[in-house]
């Protein structure tokens, strides 16, 4: 059952928020495992908490839409449990119960099941349907992000229907958001306005979000924690800003002994013609501990960019998978 269709049938019904004793997860995937043809994605064990922000990220074909689209129960995993701010999708009151807590924007929108033809029978309809539903955050969104009620759904173009999408989203306040590639299709203008949306957002509470992104300044500016898959594989969950800290690139002007060993070292590049050794270390202080036990000094230390840790840490993780 689609999410709008269970808008639909629960339109009239109005159940109780409420979590299973004891867990206040926002999500939760156990043992999660899902095969897309050739791919399988998975086992994915993770959870978010509230007041937390995580990223998605992995390349492309890596099963980000397919994990976005088992939270909101469009697609049931092949094994594993999944709950969703406490609950188990188990039945449709369980389910409208959940989404109404929770908002949800696609990569991709449609309301044509909806029977809108206009952002103001939209309007109409959605809030309706949420309890919680803000107006005057729903006006002041649709103000910042220049969109009117008059407008045909069909005429929207991928950027107007995302800002859409997002406005709808947040305009009833929900407990967790999940963003699947949420500036996609916006111009550096709106992308700008979404995100310091998204952190006003945050601002209100014990609220979460989840979002897939390859768009780093999200990442950098947004996230707590990054979630990161690669073909499928979960690679692992790391803390943003600890990454940044740990993370660094070192010149030091002789190649230490042992480089190898040396810990927190991912890799050495031999300088050229007497040049600047490179170390790239993901413990920087414990490496620059142990160089200095050779009495080695790094002539320069500069931080990574995020795309470039991640590069690495996909690497590593195809090699292990191949041996």
């Amino acid at each position: 059952m689609s999410e709008h269709a269970v808008m639909r049938n629960q339109l009239s019904s109005n159940q109780a928020a409420g979590s299973s004793a004891g867990d206040r997860s926002a999500l939760r995937m156990s043992g999660i495992v899902k095969r897309l043809g050739e791919l399988t994605l998975g086992p994915l064990d993770f959870e978010i908490e509230p007041g937390t922000v995580v990223a998605l990220v992995g390349p492309n074909g890596s099963g980000k839409s397919s994990i976005f689209r088992m939270l909101m129960n469009l697609s049931k995993p092949d094994q594993g449990e999944l709950r969703m701010l406490g609950k188990v999708y188990g039945s449709d009151e369980d389910e409208a119960d959940v989404k109404r807590r929770m908002g949800y924007v696609p990569e991709e929108s449609s309301w044509d099941e909806l029977g809108c033809t206009t952002i103001r029978q939209l309007h109409h309809f959605v809030s309706r349907w949420y309890p919680s539903w803000n107006e005057t955050l729903y006006r002041q969104l649709m103000i910042d992000f220049e969109l009117h009620e008059r407008m045909k759904l069909s005429t929207l173009s991928k950027g107007m229907k995302r800002k859409l999408s997002c406005i709808i989203a947040i305009s009833y306040e929900p407990q967790v958001l999940l963003l699947d590639e949420a500036t996609s299709g916006l111009d550096p203008f709106a992308s700008k306005r979404m995100i310091e949306q998204l952190v006003r957002y945050m601002d209100g509470g014990e609220r979460s979000i989840f979002f897939s992104t390859h768009v780093m300044e999200e990442v950098r500016r947004l996230a707590d924690y990054i979630l990161y898959i690669n073909r499928g594989r979960f690679v692992g969950v790391f803390e943003k800003d600890r990454l940044l800290d740990d993370w660094k690139k070192m010149w030091v002007r002789e190649a230490p002994q042992a480089a190898g060993q040396l810990p927190g070292v991912v890799a050495i590049e031999p300088g050229r013609d007497g040049g600047l050794v490179q170390i790239i270390s993901k413990a920087s202080m414990e490496t620059e501990a142990a160089l200095s036990v050779q009495g080695i000094v790094p002539v320069r230390v500069t931080g990574m960019e995020l795309e470039d840790i991640l590069e690495i840490l996909g690497r590593q993780d195809r090699e292990t998978s191949e041996e």
